[in-house]
């Protein structure tokens, strides 16, 4: 029980970290780095204006609640990752 609690607070740490970054990147409005991770705001835009049925303006609650959803199972996920590999030591 106290490994499964270990790792679900290394995920949360890291993932917290993550989301800060993206959020201090996307607050800079750093040009460079804005037009790398466009793509991530392509899939929320597409699913909104698919839910709401107005592909020409879907409404802006929907699109930041999916690009919400997006970026939390994306911190997650990373968070998961990072926290699950740490502790090992490499193979060579």
């Amino acid at each position: 029980m106290k490994a499964v609690k270990r790792s679900v607070a290394e995920s949360l740490v890291v993932g917290s970290l993550v989301a800060l970054a993206i959020i201090f990147v996307a607050q800079k409005q750093l040009l460079s780095v804005l037009e790398v991770i466009s793509p991530v705001f392509y899939l929320p835009g597409q699913g909104a204006s698919l839910l709401s049925g107005n592909s020409q303006e879907p409404p802006p609650w929907l699109f930041h609640t999916l690009l919400g959803l997006q970026c939390i199972l994306a911190v997650f996920a990373i968070g998961w990752l990072a926290g699950r590999y740490r502790g090992r030591s490499a193979k060579v």
